[in-house]
């Protein structure tokens, strides 16, 4: 989008310890920033996830398509 005022963030961490928190203070600061209305923080993306599918993305499809019906714009990171 042109503008994050007024949208939903979404976050999706990987597995890494410090991803939460990086995306954490990432979402605070987009807030304060830019007026982001609601962030939703995911739970963390587990390697188990691929065991359904034999490949990551096939493991967390549904989730994400869920989560890109609840926001407007989402960012991931890896931690460590």
């Amino acid at each position: 989008p042109a503008t994050l005022a007024g949208r939903v963030l979404g976050l999706i961490p990987n597995w890494r310890p410090a991803a939460v928190h990086l995306l954490t203070e990432t979402g605070r600061q987009l807030q304060a920033r830019y007026g982001v209305k609601e962030v939703v923080l995911e739970p963390p993306v587990r390697a188990s996830a691929m065991a359904q599918g034999g490949k990551l993305l096939d493991g967390i499809r549904e989730p994400l398509h869920a989560l890109a019906r609840r926001v407007d714009v989402a960012v991931t990171a890896t931690g460590d």
